[in-house]
C-alpha cells in the first residue's frame, strides 16, 4: 500500500501542474517588463487616465518626465500594447539629504489587466533596478497589505514621516541598504509637483 498512488491523486497532480503552467504562460509568454521608451509616452498617459478617476496622475508623470530628474520608469507591455506603468522619482530625507532615496509613485495597470499580478511584477522589477542603481531606500504611500509582501515597513518604525498629511501606517519604507537610517529621523520630501495632486 505504501507505494500505491490512486488514479484520482494522479489526476489532481496533473490538473494542478497544468494550472500552474498555464498561469506562468499567461504572465511570461506575451508580457514584457522593460524601461520606458520615447514612443511609450502616449500609451503610458492612457494607462494612468484609464486607471484613475481623474487625469492628475497622468499629468504628474508627464510633468516629472519634463523635469531634469533621475527617474526610473518601467512599463508592462503585452502584444505591443502598454498595459502597466510604474514610476520611481527622487525624494530626500530632510535630516540627511545624502541618503539616496526614491519614491514609488504612481503605479497603474489597465483595468482589463488588473488582478493578474502585473503590479507585483512591476514592483519587484523596479526594486531590482533600484538595487542595481545603488539606491539606498524606497518609500511608498499605499496599502500596507500589498507593499509589506515586498519588504516595506511602516515609517513609524524609523521615526520618519511623510511630507503629506496621511495616516502614518500607509507611508512605508524599504531599506535597500540595511541600517541606513540609524541615528536619523525627519520628514521625507517629494518633488513639489506632488503637492498639486
Amino acid at each position: 500500500m505504501g507505494g500505491y498512488v490512486s488514479t484520482l491523486t494522479v489526476r489532481r497532480f496533473i490538473l494542478i501542474t497544468n494550472l500552474i503552467t498555464k498561469t506562468l504562460t499567461i504572465f511570461t509568454k506575451f508580457m514584457l517588463l522593460r524601461f520606458e521608451k520615447k514612443e511609450d509616452i502616449k500609451g503610458i498617459h492612457s494607462v494612468h487616465v484609464e486607471s484613475f478617476e481623474t487625469d492628475q496622475e497622468a499629468k504628474l508623470v508627464d510633468d516629472l518626465r519634463l523635469g531634469d530628474l533621475d527617474l526610473i520608469s518601467l512599463v508592462a507591455e503585452e502584444n505591443q500594447k502598454i498595459i502597466g506603468h510604474l514610476l520611481f522619482s527622487p525624494v530626500f530625507l530632510d535630516s540627511n539629504i545624502k541618503i539616496k532615496m526614491m519614491g514609488l509613485a504612481p503605479i497603474a495597470i489597465l483595468p482589463a489587466f488588473q488582478n493578474r499580478v502585473i503590479g507585483s511584477l512591476l514592483v519587484r522589477k523596479g526594486l531590482d533596478v533600484c538595487v542595481q542603481k545603488k539606491i539606498q531606500s524606497i518609500v511608498v504611500l499605499g496599502d500596507p497589505n500589498f507593499y509589506s509582501r515586498f519588504g516595506f515597513e511602516s515609517s513609524v518604525n524609523y521615526s520618519i514621516r511623510s511630507d503629506f498629511n496621511v495616516n502614518p501606517e500607509v507611508f512605508q519604507i524599504k531599506e535597500l541598504e540595511k541600517g541606513i537610517f540609524l541615528g536619523f529621523d525627519g520628514i521625507v520630501k517629494y518633488h513639489d509637483r506632488f503637492n498639486q495632486l
